[in-house]
């Protein structure tokens, strides 16, 4: 992976050695080779709050897996209106769908409070999807998930009145992050 061009695409980002790969999900079923291979080519970096991870329109250069912190993805509408489409915390991956399909992002990712990341570079990605079944099966099932929820939530967007889908997404905030420290505030920051 060639760090000259990450910077490029993310002037703001600091590059830094304490991430963990073994913490990921998606990586709890590599051998002890594939972990070393995936220590020495991943790439640490954080992001202050309101810095991008990745912007709609580029090409993605691997996976990124965060490792600590919260990351709003949006997507712009027709008349750039932005609209976010999904919040991501630590322990999830983000970057996928537009790295399976050798495509730009159609979404952009940014952070919502400072945040630490590491990417794993395409190439050395894909050769573990290659030869590793069991990652194979765990992206499979991210995927399968992914589009579980969108399905509901477009089947809950049409036929729920709007009191509703806001008490949900309430719920749905608050089983995700949880509280800040006074306990009432919901901790999305």
């Amino acid at each position: 992976c060639n760090k000259n061009k990450i910077m490029q695409q993310n002037a703001n980002i600091q590059y830094n050695g304490g991430c963990e790969v073994q913490s990921q999900s998606l990586f709890a079923h590599l051998t002890s080779d594939e972990l070393e291979l995936v220590e020495k080519n991943k790439v640490c970096m954080t992001f202050k709050k309101g810095d991008a991870v990745f912007t709609e329109g580029h090409y993605p250069l691997g996976l990124y897996c965060i490792d600590n912190g919260k990351i709003k993805v949006e997507r712009s509408g027709d008349e750039g209106k932005k609209q976010v489409v999904r919040m991501v915390k630590s322990g999830e991956l983000i970057g996928y769908r537009a790295l399976f399909c050798n495509e730009q992002y159609t979404a952009s990712a940014v952070a919502i409070e400072d945040v630490s990341l590491f990417l794993v570079p395409k190439a050395i990605f894909f050769d573990l999807v290659k030869s590793n079944h069991k990652i194979t099966q765990t992206i499979i099932k991210i995927l399968a998930a992914d589009l579980r929820k969108a399905e509901a939530l477009i089947t809950h967007l049409a036929q729920k009145p709007v009191r509703e889908r806001m008490a949900n997404t309430l719920i749905f905030l608050e089983r995700k992050y949880g509280y800040t420290d006074d306990k009432a505030t919901l901790n999305i920051q």
